[in-house]
C-alpha cells in the first residue's frame, strides 16, 4: 500500500505530498509561508510535509515545487477572514485596518 503522510498545515492524511517544508534561503519567504499556512514554527520539523492542495498547478514544474512558490489555496479560515477584513477596510478600535 502507498505510504500516507499528514499535512502539517491542514492535518489531512494524503499520499499526494507536495514536498517537505522547504529549507528557506530567504527569511522573508519562510515568514510568509508560516503566516499563510498559520504554522507554529515549534511544531514544524525536517520531516513535516505540505500537501499539494495548498498550491496551484502552475506552482510546479515536473512534479517539483517551483522555488519561490507560495501556498495560495485552501488556506486556514482565520487567515481568509483577516485578509477579507483588511480588503474591506473594516473599522477597528484603532481606526481602519491597513493592507
Amino acid at each position: 500500500s502507498e505510504r500516507k503522510y499528514r499535512c502539517v498545515a491542514c492535518n489531512n492524511q494524503t499520499t499526494s505530498v507536495t514536498s517537505a517544508v522547504p529549507k528557506f534561503k530567504d527569511q522573508q519567504q519562510k515568514e510568509k509561508w508560516f503566516e499563510l499556512l498559520n504554522l507554529d514554527e515549534t511544531k514544524v520539523t525536517k520531516y513535516s510535509k505540505i500537501c499539494r492542495s495548498h498550491f496551484l498547478d502552475s506552482d510546479f514544474m515536473l512534479k517539483k515545487l517551483n522555488e519561490g512558490a507560495l501556498p495560495s489555496q485552501n488556506l486556514p479560515v482565520r487567515l481568509i477572514i483577516i485578509n477579507f477584513v483588511h480588503l474591506l477596510g473594516v473599522p477597528t478600535s484603532s481606526g481602519l485596518t491597513r493592507m
